[in-house]
């Protein structure tokens, strides 16, 4: 059994020195470090200092044994916030909670995202049940994006949202990866 992340956990020292990151709780756009207020809708920043934007995340500290405690990614393309928020991470795997907010609906979308640091018996159980290789690394629970009518023509947000993440020379994390 997989201890639940503490919230006082610290990311890495060089986490500590990455910029905090502002978002409107009324629009969910991404608010300037030095504006007060959102640009797009003029509400008050509130910011929460374990939110990173997900172009700060580096592949290495997703694997690690600190990674983030929370992220996010501002699509613009779909009008929404996806945000990450570590919810498990021991010597097997770094587990996310992940919600979609779309603005202009009224409920949120959310997924589990897994990353496996070592292959055990859950590992391929959970692979399995979410249509994934049982070598896979990255796994999430977004399965309709690969199986029944709609498999393939539905966006997965969370690995859209992952793509987005690139290390010091630019490579974008490998979301293919297996043991």
């Amino acid at each position: 059994m997989g201890r639940v992340v503490d919230r006082l956990t610290p990311f890495s020292e060089e986490g500590r020195k990455k910029k905090k990151a502002g978002i409107c709780i009324n629009c969910k756009k991404h608010i300037n470090e030095s504006s007060k207020f959102c640009s797009n809708c003029g509400q008050e920043k509130l910011t929460d200092p374990d939110l990173i934007p997900i172009k700060l995340v580096k592949p290495k500290e997703l694997k690690g044994n600190l990674p983030p405690l929370k992220f996010f990614f501002n699509d613009e393309l779909n009008n929404s916030v996806t945000t990450f928020t570590l919810i498990q991470n021991d010597e097997y795997c770094n587990v996310y909670l992940v919600c979609s907010n779309y603005n202009l609906e009224v409920v949120d979308e959310y997924q589990i995202l897994h990353y496996w640091k070592q292959t055990s018996d859950m590992q391929i159980y959970i692979n399995q049940v979410n249509m994934y290789d049982e070598k896979a690394r990255w796994v999430d629970t977004n399965v309709g994006t690969r199986d029944g009518q709609y498999a393939g023509l539905i966006m997965n947000f969370v690995k859209r949202a992952l793509s987005h993440i690139t290390d010091e020379e630019g490579n974008p994390l490998d979301l293919d990866e297996t043991f």
